[in-house]
């Protein structure tokens, strides 16, 4: 807890998302030191569709935790809490009944929502009310721990109604903030052995005047040393890709799970040692302790590893009833990582005709309007209609025929064909996991969450022109110079974008996806082969530069 500006005591909160929050809290068994932990809890208002993923989650988590050395955040326990509320005093309870007193809260299930209800009287506090009335659970009557009239009303729900809520481990570092921490490291670490900072700053975009100036005996050391500690610098952002698509490909290839929603926040960084404290154990700050040390270190011994975090919205191998089950993952946290199918992931489309349906052969003619669509139907996109509330006649697509002319589908169709309008829902599938890594990869080169656009620009580019996906044919694209200058260091540009691209684009030429409906992990695993060629060329690059 800590205490806010009108010195009540509140929650500290780590974080939030769509349907929940996390909480920093204390975990002690026995008699043990308590440790800092993350404890993850459905927001208040969440309805009952929320708590179904936030099960599915749990389901997830419970699987994936039976791991060791896996780039997956483990659960360190699932416990079922009770309607909490922490009171402005520093007290935590279970409110009682508002209105008449006499009872402690139950949960009762509502038409959408959970809610709390009394059973000595008919007080209820739907889920989709409380926000409005939030007030009532910290009442002089709900409370149980004080009767001070200074809190009256200001009370904070810890937990709404009985609940499952997940205990994590409490990592404080995101990937967002990953490159600026380790710049600032090795800058730090740079300018107690006497380097220039402006100099390590300059080797990432070196100009002319620098190559010249780098002619200089004493420059030109500098220059060199400056140099590989960018390479450095940018050896640890392609060390955490890597470990981020081995993460990936294990999850495709042994899980059989998508996560749907790799982005910037759902990525955690876990140091080892010094790097994540002012701690000096392993004696890195030793005034003995020289430049090829240091980049020894950096380049030889990786002291972090990232973790993927929160499956709310992950699926198995046969995709979920998404309409019913699941949030879409938007905001402009989300938007960058989003793929062209989960962009476009509920399509409205108005009809001049309504579909004609052949049931015998459960098959029917895909209108122009359909066919006109940025991305055609596939099978597995599902089709409703805007006036089946029931989802009756949801259809699925099995296959697509003559020429993208003709769509054979599951499900029963309506007798009365007089649909107007229709809904085209696509599955996020392994290739949207994979075009979201190639996203992740050039925010963290580029470390600048605005420079995202030109990068789709440029894959929507692509993929039109249908170029293949190599250094040649890229430089001939005109957004291509812009994306290149971007990526914050000046080496291996080329490279890096054509990985990138190649996960981000589908069935072109060197494309890892050939298309967004490819199931299992070869995408992933071609993906992780590469980035990890990459990462040996860089790493023998600096070692031997360095003893040259």
């Amino acid at each position: 807890m800590t205490r806010n500006r009108g010195g009540l005591w509140v929650p500290v909160e780590l974080g939030q998302g769509k349907f929940a929050r996390v909480l920093c809290g204390q975990q002690q068994i026995g008699n043990q030191p308590a440790r800092s932990v993350a404890i993850k809890i459905l927001h208040s208002h969440a309805t009952l569709a929320h708590e179904r993923l936030f099960a599915t989650e749990i389901a997830h988590l419970r699987k994936l935790s039976d791991a060791d050395n896996v780039n997956v955040l483990h659960i360190l326990d699932v416990l079922q809490l009770r309607p909490l509320v922490l009171c402005g005093c520093g007290q935590v309870y279970s409110p009682r009944c508002p209105t008449c007193g006499q009872e402690l809260l139950t949960r009762v299930d509502l038409d959408a929502h959970p809610g709390l209800q009394c059973t000595a009287c008919k007080y209820v506090l739907p889920a989709n009310r409380v926000m409005d009335r939030v007030q009532e659970l910290s009442s002089a009557t709900a409370r149980t721990c004080c009767q001070d009239k200074a809190v009256e009303g200001k009370g904070t729900i810890i937990n709404f109604v009985h609940r499952d809520v997940i205990v994590m481990e409490h990592l404080t570092l995101g990937l967002k903030d990953f490159a600026r921490r380790r710049r600032e490291e090795v800058m730090d670490q740079w300018k107690k052995k006497g380097g220039e900072t402006t100099a390590l700053v300059l080797a990432s975009k070196p100009g002319w005047l620098e190559r010249i100036g780098a002619l200089l005996p004493k420059k030109w050391l500098q220059r060199r040393t400056s140099e590989l500690f960018e390479k450095a610098l940018l050896l640890e952002k392609v060390l955490a890709v890597v470990q981020l698509v081995e993460g990936v490909a294990w999850l495709h290839g042994e899980k059989r799970i998508i996560h749907k929603d790799l982005a910037a926040d759902n990525i955690m960084v876990r140091f080892s040692g010094v790097r994540n404290s002012k701690s000096n154990w392993r004696g890195e700050h030793r005034p003995e302790m020289n430049v090829s040390d240091i980049l020894n270190d950096i380049t030889g011994y990786p002291t972090f590893r990232t973790l993927l975090i929160d499956f709310g919205l992950a699926d198995e191998s046969t995709p979920t009833r998404s309409w019913y089950d699941d949030d879409e993952a938007t905001g402009q946290n989300k938007g960058p990582f989003l793929s062209p199918e989960a962009k476009n992931r509920r399509q409205d489309v108005g009809l001049d005709q309504p579909l004609a349906f052949s049931p015998e052969e459960k098959t029917f003619v895909i209108p122009p309007e359909m066919r006109g669509l940025s991305l055609p139907l596939m099978p597995g996109d599902l089709i409703s209609h805007s006036l089946d509330e029931e989802h009756v006649h949801d259809l699925k697509i099995e296959a697509v025929l003559d020429g993208g002319k003709v769509a054979k589908y599951s499900g029963v169709a309506p007798e009365v064909q007089d649909y107007r309008r229709c809904i085209v829902e696509r599955p996020l599938l392994e290739p949207h996991d994979i075009f979201a890594l190639g996203a992740l990869f050039y925010f963290l080169l580029s470390e600048d969450i605005t420079r995202m656009e030109p990068l789709h620009a440029l894959v929507y580019t692509a993929q039109e022109k249908r170029r293949p996906i190599d250094g040649g044919a890229l430089r001939g694209l005109d957004l291509y110079p812009g994306v290149r200058k971007a990526i914050r260091s000046a080496f291996w540009q080329d490279e890096l974008i054509v990985i990138i691209l190649r996960a981000m684009t589908r069935g072109l030429p060197g494309s890892y996806a050939k298309t967004r409906i490819d199931r299992g992990c070869e995408a992933a695993q071609r993906f992780l082969l590469e980035i990890k060629r990459l990462h040996h060329k860089i790493q023998r690059d600096i070692v031997s530069t360095f003893w040259r």
